[in-house]
């Protein structure tokens, strides 16, 4: 069992043991911008291979209107070593769940992504009856492929309904 926190203002990991809660080192993650910015943890996904993966988010202040920029971070932990995956500007995911065999799902504005051999396959998912789709979360239980997405199916028009709840299920 792993959990995300902050402590004195940083983000931190741990696992607990079976007895009490141990900190977790997490990695150095390399600055992207100058010497600024900041990083949180988003979401943790534990392998049924006891690998751990953590998505985490930079944050540092850019452009002429100082606006606020983000790049997600992927860390993978082996049980050994973390290795460190900044990933491309204007990229966004939202949810992680492990594949179960050393891989990773992640969730995109309109599609999910799987991460296997250190490359990114993108895997399209239906619009609903509305047009739309946003994944929110994505899950899996242990021991099977199949993942499982919830989001919104949702539109712009002026009549109701708005939006709608909607589930998709992925079968790799």
């Amino acid at each position: 069992l792993w959990i995300a926190g902050e402590k004195d203002g940083h983000p931190a990991l741990a696992r607990w043991t079976g007895r009490e809660w141990r900190p977790v080192p997490r990695p150095p993650i390399p600055r992207v911008y100058k010497d600024q910015g900041e990083t949180s943890v988003r979401d943790i996904a534990v392998g049924d291979q006891g690998e751990v993966w953590v998505l985490g988010s930079m944050y540092w202040i850019c452009g002429e209107e100082e606006m606020t920029c983000i790049r997600p971070v992927l860390m993978k932990w082996d049980g050994v070593r973390w290795t460190v995956k900044v990933m491309p500007e204007r990229s966004s995911i939202g949810s992680i769940v492990s594949d179960g065999a050393g891989g990773l799902w992640a969730t995109a504005p309109r599609n999910l992504a799987h991460f296997t051999g250190g490359e990114w396959e993108n895997h399209p998912i239906a619009r609903g009856p509305l047009g739309g789709r946003t994944v929110a979360q994505l899950a899996r239980r242990p021991g099977a492929s199949t993942v499982w997405a919830v989001g919104q199916d949702g539109t712009e028009d002026e009549k109701m309904p708005f939006s709608n709840g909607a589930i998709w299920k992925m079968d790799p």
